[in-house]
């Protein structure tokens, strides 16, 4: 019998990676998994060298500047989108919204769309709602700064292209620069984007009443149970009666 060989040694994980996990949370109430581990603390080598720290002093450092903590959060933030991702989800609320809109005799919805990143949900969400024949008002938050300018210039590589429907490309987008395209004028000027921590506050901007559906993908796994929990019941409280949650 032939004996199998030894199971390859588990990497020793540095103690620095439990005190950045716990600042990390600290700061912005999200968890860093185990998975994103090597990733993590790459970024952390990195900011700390720019600052000729050991990672420990670095993560001191920060403490007491906002600015390169800011930094050190954009590194770590999990930035997961894609246009129409997992699309039988958001064509179905299109679908829905369009029968409610036509029992109620108009046409205008309002959705928020919770952790969007670069944006391509939001996107997503108000084609397929134009593509109903409704008139989307789209408010896309995020916490990290450099996704929501990503989202506000409305400009991706054409790589992203594939993802989207060849009916929307038609309709919805415009040729950009060499090797990009841009969201057209109409589906652009229905999204807005805004900052919004949601360990805070899920309170959406001022301005914003109640949303007839607020979309919240791929964000509350990195909350623990009970903050999660909070979400939901506040995020509850930001739509109609009738509203609808999509998770």
């Amino acid at each position: 019998m032939t004996r199998k060989p030894p199971p390859p040694p588990i990497a020793a994980i540095p103690p620095v990676w439990e005190q950045l996990r716990q600042r990390f949370h600290a700061w912005t109430g999200n968890q860093l998994s185990v998975s994103s581990g090597p990733a993590a603390l790459e970024a952390l080598r990195a900011r700390a060298q720019r600052r000729q720290l050991t990672p420990e002093r670095y993560l001191d450092f920060v403490e007491s500047h906002a600015d390169e903590r800011h930094k050190l959060i954009e590194r770590l933030l999990i930035r997961t989108t894609s246009f129409l991702r997992e699309p039988d989800a958001i064509l179905g609320l299109a679908q829905v919204l369009k029968r409610r809109a036509q029992a109620a005799g108009g046409e205008k919805v309002t959705v928020w769309s919770v952790a969007c990143s670069s944006g391509e949900e939001p996107y997503s969400l108000a084609m397929a709602l134009f593509e109903v024949g409704l008139d989307p008002i789209v408010l896309g938050t995020d916490l990290s700064e450099e996704a929501r300018e990503i989202a506000a210039t409305g400009e991706y590589p054409t790589s992203r292209l594939e993802e989207i429907p060849t009916r929307w490309r038609q309709r919805y987008l415009v040729a950009g620069a060499s090797g990009r395209f841009r969201i057209a004028p109409p589906v652009r000027s229905a999204v807005s984007f805004a900052p919004v921590n949601l360990s805070v506050s899920v309170r959406p901007p001022a301005g914003w009443a109640t949303f007839d559906a607020v979309v919240c993908r791929n964000i509350l796994l990195y909350f623990d149970r009970s903050d999660a929990a909070r979400i939901l019941r506040d995020l509850g409280d930001c739509m109609r009666p009738d509203g609808y949650l999509l998770l």
